[in-house]
């Protein structure tokens, strides 16, 4: 009767460890996610802070990332803003692109004619 309360007493702690090692890996793996996405706050913010000049330095992945981030979620008008200047920023060629990799329907989903307008002047369709 000893041998086999000892047997179930180490199999459980054995069983126990495995639980909090896996459990650990799990939170650390979740952590480590959270801390690799961009939030719209932050994406927010550092465009804000960042010129036209800038912006056009930032990687083709990054600037999707934090359009996708802005577009996550309720989206304000600081939103719209963060994510207009990027493509204000962005010559004919960078924008075709990114806006390729985003959607042409998930960008216009909350774009009304101003924005329209600000992202491609009518003086600029007629020039050759």
């Amino acid at each position: 009767m000893g041998r086999t309360r000892h047997i179930l007493a180490v199999t459980l702690v054995a069983t126990a460890f495995w639980g909090v090692i896996t459990l650990s890996k799990a939170l650390a793996d979740r952590i480590v996610s959270c801390l690799k996405q961009i939030d719209d706050g932050r994406a927010r913010e550092r465009i804000f802070a960042t010129s036209q000049e800038e912006i056009r330095l930032i990687s083709d992945n990054e600037l999707v990332s934090m359009i996708f981030a802005m577009r996550d979620g309720a989206r304000g008008d600081d939103d719209k803003e963060a994510i207009l200047k990027i493509l204000e920023a962005l010559d004919c060629e960078e924008r075709i692109r990114i806006v390729n990799r985003i959607g042409v329907a998930e960008l216009l989903d909350n774009a009304d004619g101003s924005d329209w307008d600000r992202l491609i002047p009518a003086d600029k369709l007629w020039q050759s």
